[in-house]
């Protein structure tokens, strides 16, 4: 019998294509269904404006994942957002759902680290290097992997997890 998986998957562009390549390959081994939210959405911006509304994708988020069991949640770092990038995006889901693992992918590492530490890396002390890592340890979050690898990730996260939920 497959496994049941559901995953919920943030980003600004439209990743449906992503979703339906894992899931062909992964057809005799789970069945996947994945939440799909596009932070570019029309729906989810600003009123009369192009940022998008924190408040709307919040609500979206909600209503998407209510009643649903979700596996692994995965998010873009640049959300192309004034309002948001990825670690905001995995804090406020984790309103909903604390115990939820992420992966977080980006084509800008050096932009991750600089939030995460609150300056560029070169120029941060040990502590405040490890204090970065303790708060991504903290947000759940199991991996930061390159934009152009995530599905290869996520494919190995399902793999190597088979049967383990954290909900």
């Amino acid at each position: 019998m497959k496994e049941e998986r559901c995953i919920l998957l943030i980003d600004d562009k439209d990743q449906s294509d992503v979703a339906d390549s894992i899931k062909l390959q992964l057809k005799n081994e789970f069945d996947l269904e994945f939440i799909l939210i596009r932070t570019a959405a029309s729906n989810l911006k600003k009123d009369g404006e192009e940022d998008l509304d924190t408040e709307k994708l919040k609500v979206e988020i909600e209503t998407r994942i209510k009643n649903k069991n979700i596996y692994i949640a995965l998010t873009d770092f640049d959300l192309e957002s004034d309002s948001i990038n990825g670690l905001g995006v995995v804090r406020m889901v984790h309103e909903l759902r604390s115990k939820l693992n992420f992966l977080i992918y980006s084509g800008n590492w050096d932009e991750v680290i600089r939030t995460v530490i609150g300056k560029d890396y070169k120029k941060a002390s040990i502590d405040e290097l490890v204090g970065g890592i303790n708060d991504l340890i903290h947000d759940n979050i199991v991996n930061c992997i390159g934009r152009t690898d995530y599905m290869k990730d996520l494919i190995e996260y399902l793999k190597k997890n088979r049967g383990d939920s954290i909900e």
